[in-house]
């Protein structure tokens, strides 16, 4: 008797495929979901990363937000009472495009979290096992 892998069996999605939005997100979440899918390509998603994308969709609508507030307020015109608004709504915008920075690393879709960290070394010349180093060279001597 055959015995099926409850991977395959208990997974939504089929390898290679784009992963639909939650439910559970309001439409201009399940938008950016979308537009962030349709930029990687099929299967870049797999099962488990699927909560950090949620977040990271939702962050990315909550930094919009505020700094769609942000941007309507002038604060060196602003009365004192609500300067300190200003104040803690532009700090809660900082977290959540601080948050949004991370968990897009998280998932790999940063350019420098693409790069592959075991070659970086050899792509500076620091690479400990390289042939030489230029201040080893005898270029540089002055010829007696």
């Amino acid at each position: 008797m055959t015995r099926k892998n409850s991977a395959t069996t208990l997974s939504p999605l089929m390898p290679g495929s784009r992963p639909p939005p939650p439910d559970c997100l309001r439409t201009d979440m399940k938008d950016e979901w979308r537009r962030v899918v349709g930029r990687m390509p099929a299967g870049w998603f797999p099962l488990e990363t699927l909560p950090v994308l949620e977040q990271l969709c939702r962050v990315t609508c909550y930094a919009r937000h505020l700094g769609a507030w942000l941007d309507k307020v002038d604060p060196t015109t602003l009365p004192k009472d609500e300067v300190r608004r200003f104040k803690v709504i532009a700090a809660q915008h900082g977290k959540w495009v601080n948050l949004m920075a991370m968990l897009a690393g998280k998932l790999r879709l940063t350019v420098s979290s693409q790069v592959d960290v075991r070659n970086s070394r050899a792509r500076f010349g620091t690479d400990p096992h390289s042939v030489g180093k230029p201040w080893d060279l005898d270029e540089f001597e002055p010829k007696s």
